[in-house]
């Protein structure tokens, strides 16, 4: 019989010795006494013994790997339990939770401390090594959160030489938890953690030798994230990084790392070869890109031969060094001297050899060693032919599941320029014909095909068709266009000739020969010396401004080369590409920039929806309908519009209202809309056309997170149509956005935690099933004050989704009201720690489900209704009325011009410059809803206009006065006209509003405007009541 003291030191001799058996042996058979102890001490003994038990099968799976699976569980159950027993100690220790310097202020509890920080780690590396990232990621964040505890209440620590000496282990808290997030794919907060594990190494004390293996570890996760994200150079930046770190490791830690060294050098090898392919297109115009694309060339060979060399798959290696020295070298001729490229297709053919003689039935390797041999120029045609019907006989001349069509109809085409070297043109031809049946869109098969038929008066029809598609698909094919321009002019066609060589020079304004050809055709000159210059191809390259995604195949039109918008710059001249094409808001600089000052992106250029490059499927309007995941912000500041979209996408009853299907023409590339103004209901007509990026084609603002769905991107687009620019839409009021969605009526709500309970209220009218559906809510809020350490951005607009008053079985009891939020960037800002932040300890599966949380990255998260008034300043929203449950009636009206003052009298100043409005009210408690809408000035930036001071008022109409339409105004407010509502003067927003209840009797309501030199224009007033009432309107005499 021991005590528990005793206990705790014999269990961790045993474990200081690595006898964890025997460790756990002692704790199992040992009866000890009850502890004499006070409670909060005999908790902490509980939690080192538990911590003890913990670590002892944690240790052991690390050692017997064939058990581990099964010791990692058994340290969690463990792990889990220790960190219960920690609650009840903080809870024993303080009453408030959030107290840690009573904890940390003696020996024990901060041993406690550390222990608990520890097994929340080690809870964490159980769930990873178990391949249960998502598991992890809560573990390791509640061991990042007590270590930046801790590290805060430094000062008040018992010993704080034993607690900064822990605290040197805590950046691999983050570590983990980013290697977790990139398993997850959450890229940006994976990225957070490593850039800032990477911070803290980095300006650590320790050794650069002792740097370099953690750095190694961060810097291939980095460049994973980078991947994950598609950027590839700076995926390479951290893979040549990661690679730097383990060249300066001492030999042993090389050792350890150098596997994972050959992994990375294979990814870093294939992330080279990726960007070579996207960037090489543009070596002709960037001489410093080529030489950057030549070095990664060398390294990727040598990484891809490091790879060989040390992994046992040798084909794949091989072939990838294949291919990509073959893929290089297609992309370069021209730019590269040809006897400078015959030593690395030589290398590339010795090597196809190899993977011939490993995989000798592989159909492809006999097209590419074909094609390779062709390039050195040293053997015989007919050797060479050999290999091309090699490859064909493998495959039957037909796609297989190693040889794509693409493929095949690669190998067809470089058949077809040995046959024409062989003087064989029927045969050259039929392989072009193959070629381009298997690829409809094979530029280059189709310009050979019509190079063969030109001199045919037979085929000079299919001559031109084959040329007119070439042209089409690539607007840069200046050799194309040159000898279609040529067989025109010999047709006696020189004004199809000369159209279509001045429509090529718009965009390849330096070429010379299209130049000299344009001026021999407008001076009638002979075109003998031309006809020479255009050659037949001997090599394909991918089209640099054609997709296959184009919604339909070249129109082969060979009267005229037709200028797509896809390809031309931006510019202050709109192009007619065939298809519907918005008169009212062309693809032009204006319509992004607007004429303000702007910090929008520049060097864009516009895309059809079909067109956008970086589609793999073909681009739908939805994709599975709408939802509030779909939003994501792009490079405008119009999240005050993007979080009304957010908070509308789940209602289909809504968003029918807003995308007019029924009226649109998506074959067409037209769209209809439907925008609430001042008036009612807008429609608005755009076409497909959306600013990209010049240089990666991609979309430059509001997307969807599913890549080929536009509904986002073209409602936002309709938005920048109706106010002029893509630049008016910077900046603006959530609830404003909701209004024009909706036509509903728009209400602000300061909120603090004095109004925690009103806020709540105004949250449960938010639409759900449950809802009355005559009149619901819908809301977003914005943050001035909440602290950066919370991921929440200030000055910026959220949706809210819903809240829940979660069951008290799901929160231990406890009553828990939940906010769902959607940040409109669809990503960050989001509660990053703290109670239900995503990685919070408090959430449980059933929890989970109820509320619908998923723990990914897609800008939702939830708060606490404490959390919500805590660090929100403002909700914004609007009430919907339905007109089948409510009388709803429109006025369109205008202040009457001031005498350039106020008036002296307040009851003149109200009464005298806009219409009355007498409501004849004949129910008892009729509720009554007036809303006051402005001119926007959005329409009119320009003019930086500020939206007026107005506001509405209700008094009690004198029963002697009310005539129906004769009627008379109000020369002023007396005694008898009781002020039943008064609105409060704002000139923050466009519209304002109020609400009250009548009984029965007569009213007038009279718009206000306060301060103002100038009328406000075309006021519009809605007046909403629960039941019918009667209103006249008095306009001003």
């Amino acid at each position: 019989m021991t005590t528990k003291v005793q206990l705790v030191r014999d269990a961790s001799l045993a474990f200081q010795q690595k006898k964890y058996d025997e460790c756990l042996k002692i704790i199992s058979h040992d009866e000890h006494h009850e502890s004499s102890l006070p409670c909060s001490e005999e908790l902490g003994m509980d939690i080192k013994l538990g911590t003890i038990v913990g670590m002892c099968h944690y240790n052991n799976a690390v050692i017997q790997k064939e058990m581990a699976k099964e010791l990692f569980d058994k340290a969690l159950i463990q792990f889990d339990k220790v960190i219960s027993q920690y609650r009840e100690y903080e809870n024993t220790v303080h009453q408030d939770q959030g107290n840690v310097k009573s904890i940390v202020e003696n020996n024990i509890g901060l041993e406690v401390f550390i222990s608990t920080t520890k097994v929340n780690y080690l809870a964490g590396l159980c769930h990873l090594y178990s391949n249960r990232y998502k598991d992890a990621i809560p573990y390791f964040s509640s061991a990042a959160l007590m270590a930046s505890t801790l590290q805060s209440n430094i000062g008040y620590v018992a010993n704080k030489d034993h607690a900064k000496s822990f605290l040197k282990e805590s950046p691999k808290y983050y570590l983990n938890r980013g290697i977790c997030y990139n398993e997850c794919k959450n890229n940006e907060l994976a990225e957070r953690d490593l850039v800032k594990y990477v911070a803290l190494i980095e300006t650590s004390d320790l050794s650069p030798d002792t740097q370099a293996p953690l750095l190694f570890v961060a810097f291939t996760s980095l460049a994973s994230t980078k991947l994950n994200k598609n950027q590839q150079e700076d995926a390479i930046k951290y893979f040549n990084k990661a690679i730097d770190s383990f060249n300066v490791m001492e030999p042993d830690a090389q050792q350890v790392h150098f596997e994972n060294c050959v992994k990375a050098k294979l990814k870093r090898a294939t992330t080279l070869q990726k960007y070579i392919s996207y960037h090489v297109y543009n070596c002709k115009e960037d001489a410093n890109l080529m030489k950057v694309i030549e070095s990664y060339r060398k390294m990727a060979s040598d990484d891809l031969e490091t790879a060989r060399k040390y992994k046992r798959l040798e084909f794949y290696y091989l072939y990838q060094y294949v291919k990509m020295i073959v893929m290089f070298c297609k992309h370069v001729e021209g730019l590269i001297e040809k006897d400078e490229l015959v030593p690395l297709y030589q290398d590339a053919a010795d090597k196809l050899q190899e993977c011939i003689s490993i995989q000798p039935k592989n159909a492809k390797l006999y097209g590419d060693l074909a094609l390779c041999k062709s390039k050195i120029g040293k053997e015989k045609l007919e050797e060479i032919l050999d290999l091309y019907n090699k490859s064909f006989e493998l495959t039957n001349g037909e796609p297989t599941d190693k040889v794509s069509k693409q493929k095949l109809a690669r190998i067809y085409f470089e058949r077809s320029v040995i046959y024409f070297k062989l003087s064989n043109t029927d045969k050259a031809k039929q392989d072009l014909d193959r070629a381009i049946r298997l690829n409809p869109y094979f530029s280059d098969a189709y310009y050979n095909r019509g190079f063969l038929l030109k001199d045919s008066e037979d085929d000079i029809e299919q001559t031109l068709d084959d040329l007119g598609a070439t042209c089409e698909m690539n607007l840069e094919d200046t050799e194309c266009a040159f000898l279609t321009a040529i067989i025109l002019a010999k047709q006696e066609n020189k004004e199809g000739s000369r159209s279509i060589v001045e429509e090529f020079i718009k965009f390849n304004p330096n070429d010379s020969n299209l130049k000299d050809l344009l001026l021999a055709l407008n001076n009638e000159g002979s075109l003998d010396a031309f006809e020479s210059l255009p050659k037949f191809r001997e090599s394909h390259k991918k089209n640099k401004l054609w997709t296959p995604n184009r919604k339909t195949k070249p129109s082969l039109d060979r009267a005229s080369i037709r200028n797509r918008v896809t390809s031309a710059k931006l510019d202050e001249q709109d192009t007619d590409d065939g298809y519907y094409c918005d008169p009212t808001f062309p693809a032009v600089s204006k319509s992004i920039y607007g004429t303000e000052d702007s910090d929008l992106p520049s060097e864009l250029t516009w895309y059809r929806t079909w067109d956008l490059c970086f589609l793999r499927e073909e681009s739908q309007l939805f994709v599975d309908g709408t939802s509030n995941t779909d939003i994501m912000q792009g490079g405008i500041g119009d999240c005050w519009l993007l979080s009304a979209f957010s908070i509308v996408a789940d209602y289909p009853d809504i968003m029918s209202k807003i995308i007019l299907e029924s009226k649109s023409d998506p074959d067409n590339g037209k769209y209809v809309f439907s925008i609430f103004g001042k008036e009612g209901p807008t429609e608005v007509v755009i076409d497909n056309r959306l600013p990209c990026f010049s240089d990666s084609g991609s979309l430059a603002f509001s997307r969807s997170g599913t890549s080929n769905e536009m509904w986002i991107s073209l409602l936002e687009k309709a938005y920048a149509a109706y106010y002029g620019s893509y630049q008016a839409l910077q900046s603006g009021y959530m609830r404003d956005a909701l209004v024009s969605l909706t036509g509903g009526v728009p209400f602000t709500l300061d909120i603090s935690v004095e109004n925690k309970e009103e806020v709540w209220e105004i949250l449960k009218t938010i639409k759900k099933k449950s809802t009355d559906p005559s009149s619901y809510c819908l809301m977003g809020c914005r943050s001035d004050k909440a602290p950066a350490r919370t991921g929440i951005q200030t000055h910026h607009a959220y949706a809210i989704l819903d809240c829940f008053d979660c069951p008290l079985e799901m929160t231990n009891g406890k009553r828990t009201r939940l906010v769902k939020l959607k940040n409109p960037w669809g990503y960050g800002g989001e509660l990053e720690s703290g109670d239900y932040s995503d990685d919070s300890k408090w959430w449980t599966k059933e929890l989970r489900k109820y509320v619908g949380h998923e723990s990914k990255i897609d800008g939702i998260f939830f708060l606490t209704l404490g959390a919500l008034v805590k660090y929100y300043t403002q909700i914004q929203g609007v009430r919907i009325f339905d007109e089948e449950h409510w009388s709803i009636a429109r006025f369109v009206d205008e202040f009457k011009q001031k005498p350039g003052h106020d008036l002296d009298d307040w009851g003149l100043d109200i009464c005298s410059f806009s219409s009355h409005y007498v409501i004849h009210n004949t129910h008892e408690d009729n509720k009554l809803v007036i809303e006051l809408s402005q001119k926007d000035t959005r329409f009119t930036r320009d003019q930086k206009e500020e939206f007026k001071c107005v506001a509405i008022y209700v008094f009690k109409y004198p029963e002697s006065q009310f005539n129906g339409e004769e009627s008379t105004r109000l020369a002023t407010i007396g005694e008898e006209n009781e002020t039943v509502v008064q609105g409060i003067y704002d000139g923050c927003y466009s519209e304002t509003s109020i609400e009250t209840t009548l009984p029965v009797g007569h009213y007038v309501a009279i718009p206000a405007e306060l301060y103002s030199k100038t009328p406000t224009e075309k006021l519009s007033l809605k007046i909403i009541s629960r039941k019918p009432v009667t209103i006249v309107r008095l306009p001003v005499q």
